[in-house]
């Protein structure tokens, strides 16, 4: 039998699990691989010496891009703008 996931369930995020077969170099043998796939894509970058996070959300089918005006500064995060259908 294949262990529960150790996942605390957000609830306006959609998932799903999907699970498969994976080969273990270091044990020379198969394991059961449980892939947890998310419908939210969070992806940072740097723009014109700033963080950028880009949040896409399929589930809700939003958008939005938030800004670092201040490096290291949390409280400095700004939303750009936000797409949502």
């Amino acid at each position: 039998m294949i262990p529960k996931p150790i996942i605390t369930p957000v609830s306006d995020v959609d998932f799903s699990c999907v699970i498969g077969f994976g080969f273990d170099n270091r044990a020379n043998d198969y394991k059961v691989l449980r892939l947890v796939i998310s419908s939210v894509e969070l992806r940072i970058d740097e723009h014109e010496e700033s963080l950028v996070l880009y949040h896409y959300d399929s589930y809700h089918f939003s958008f939005e891009v938030w800004v670092m005006k201040e490096y290291g500064v949390v409280e400095s995060w700004v939303k750009q703008f936000s797409i949502a259908e």
